[in-house]
């Protein structure tokens, strides 16, 4: 069985990956990310209502109860500077979208910053849809120097956005890694 340990790999089979940086959102801080709204009561934090990873999650939404009430409620998160590995990487997290599934409502976007500009990645459109319940999201990431990561969340309206019936956006685990050589 294919290892990795302290970002060096053991003996591994194609395609084994290593984490060569996360966030994890378990301090109960944003642990170097940065939200846009910090005062707001709707607006991005970390709760440990629900986690893929006990304890914590990066949350958007009111606490301590659910929804994100607000006409409409939205706001950004952004990493700290990431250095990628050097070659092909990957960028993995999971996601729980507790939001209105029709497109024109609840926009949730990932982008990558770099000195260049800002690409968008990944939406609530791309293949995973919405729905309450974590999945996965592994999407190839191809940047030569430093980068952050913002998630973006904006509800558009203020209808239908307090618990029930949707909670919010939670994001765990959030990963960049490389191929086991």
């Amino acid at each position: 069985m294919a290892t990795c340990q302290s970002l060096t790999c053991g003996t591994a089979p194609a395609g084994d990956t290593k984490v060569v940086w996360s966030a994890r959102f378990d301090t109960g801080d944003l642990g170097g990310w940065t939200a846009t709204t910090p005062e707001a009561a709707v607006k991005w934090q970390v709760t440990t209502v629900q986690a893929i990873s006990k304890p914590g999650s990066l949350y958007f939404g009111e606490l301590p109860g659910l929804g994100y009430p607000g006409s409409p409620a939205a706001g950004a998160v952004t990493s700290p500077m990431i250095t990628p590995p050097g070659g092909p990487a990957e960028l993995w997290f999971q996601r729980n979208l507790d939001i209105e599934p029709i497109f024109s409502k609840d926009h949730i976007s990932l982008e990558v910053i770099t000195d260049g500009g800002e690409t968008q990645i990944w939406d609530k459109t791309h293949g995973t849809g919405t729905g309450s319940g974590w999945l996965q999201v592994k999407l190839p990431l191809n940047v030569s120097g430093p980068f952050q990561l913002r998630f973006t969340f904006d509800s558009i309206d203020g209808i239908s956005n307090a618990s029930p019936p949707y909670d919010g956006v939670f994001i765990d685990d959030v990963e960049l890694r490389a191929p086991c050589n």
